[in-house]
């Protein structure tokens, strides 16, 4: 007997509470699903500005010109749709009533055993659940599930690709195009994509403990090892010459916004997790920063500092929660992006061109080294840090004198 319950899934967007100057309210997509008048959702773990998104073709729009990423998230919410429409037309065909929490139940389960990216969204959820992983990791595994899906859809729409994160479809092939795309289409760092690889690992490992039947698509593959990550700080000069460019105004909202969260950094020496959480109304008090940062929030210490003039002249008059979180790797993409038009713009009139591998993390570098150089004492900047032990501060020393053969140079002139 076929089933005779009216099944509707529709994507629609939630409004949250976080703001972003540049494109305004911050909601979370999701699948509607009405079962015989009663909803439910189905999350797709996707953020996107309210604004932006247009329901009655339920897909997302562009936030500025050539936004990729809206393409990816749009080719992603097309098939999470299908899957919920297959579901029902299975549900339809066995004659089975559900209600709609025990769709969404079916959903999770459907999706996951056949698809290895549904897989990781589930089991990410339950893992965090059940405290075994912590906010950061969580984090850090939907930054993973982004680069999985954007190599799923890179290409054309009609490409087989469509097919690489089924569980019966995954080979040491795939698995190694994956880890070549990171490197030279993603353009991540080699301790970025070892990263990335290891928890694809780890959630393969976890596939075969929850008893779903495939080919190991790892086994034979050689698991990168970390490296001595590369410290590049900018000095007083280069500084300089990033925030005159950003005063120019020469920039589009994207790049603002990217070159405002990494000035922010440089001269407040915040992490790119406590830029993402600062809100003025929660950590600004009459100029002064007070803020217990995100990765050291499990000893609940913080850290309180005067701010300066030119980190309050970004924030301005604006309140609230400035900058929502941000992909690193869109982030870095861009910051090198503007930095190389400075470059070209400086070089032309002979002014001071930036030759480093900047990325969000030197931001924290470049505002401790320039601290050190500018004659602040280490057991200060400790604080500043929220360092736990002066010997974490003191790796800014060497880091700060990098300089010396131009200090020694110096003598030349007395």
């Amino acid at each position: 007997m076929l089933n005779t319950q009216k099944i509707s899934t529709l994507i629609r967007i939630r409004p949250g509470e976080t703001t972003s100057p540049t494109f305004g309210v911050i909601g979370s997509v999701y699948i509607q699903v009405v079962i015989d008048g009663t909803p439910d959702r189905i999350p797709i773990n996707m953020a996107w500005p309210v604004d932006c998104f247009d329901p009655d073709k339920e897909q997302l729009k562009p936030r500025y010109p050539e936004d990729q990423e809206c393409y990816i998230n749009n080719q992603v919410i097309i098939e999470e749709k299908a899957k919920a429409n297959r579901l029902s037309m299975e549900l339809y065909v066995s004659g089975r009533e559900v209600t709609a929490k025990e769709f969404k139940k079916r959903f999770n389960n459907f999706a996951s055993r056949k698809d290895f990216i549904q897989y990781i969204i589930v089991k990410r959820e339950q893992l965090y659940r059940i405290g075994e992983v912590t906010e950061g990791t969580y984090k850090k595994y939907l930054t993973v599930i982004h680069r999985m899906q954007q190599f799923f859809n890179y290409g054309q729409a009609k490409d087989s690709r469509s097919d690489f994160w089924k569980f019966h479809v995954m080979d040491l092939t795939i698995i190694k195009m994956f880890e070549n795309w990171l490197i030279n289409k993603e353009e991540l760092s080699h301790n970025t994509m070892t990263g990335t690889m290891k928890i694809l690992h780890k959630f393969i490992e976890l596939a075969k403990v929850d008893d779903i039947k495939f080919n190991d698509p790892m086994k034979g593959y050689t698991m990168p090892k970390f490296t001595p990550g590369i410290r590049e700080a900018l000095n007083l000069e280069e500084l300089k010459a990033l925030k005159t460019y950003y005063l120019k105004d020469d920039l589009t909202d994207h790049e603002k916004d990217v070159l405002e969260r990494y000035l922010f950094a440089c001269f407040t020496g915040l992490r790119k997790s406590d830029v993402e959480q600062f809100d003025t109304r929660l950590h600004l008090r009459n100029g002064r920063l007070n803020l217990t940062m995100f990765k050291t929030r499990k000893y609940n210490k913080s850290v309180e500092f005067k701010l300066p003039a030119f980190a309050l002249q970004i924030i301005d008059k604006r309140r609230g929660r400035l900058w929502p979180p941000m992909e690193s790797s869109l982030l870095n993409k861009t910051l090198r992006k503007v930095i190389g038009r400075m470059n070209i713009q400086n070089a032309w009139n002979n002014e001071v061109v930036i030759d480093k591998h900047v990325v969000d993390r030197s931001g924290r570098d470049t505002f401790a080294t320039n601290f050190l150089r500018l004659g602040g004492m280490l057991i200060v900047l400790k604080d500043i840090l929220g360092h736990g032990s002066i010997t974490m501060t003191e790796i800014y020393v060497k880091m700060a004198h990098d300089e010396s053969d131009d200090t020694m140079d110096r003598f030349d002139s007395i």
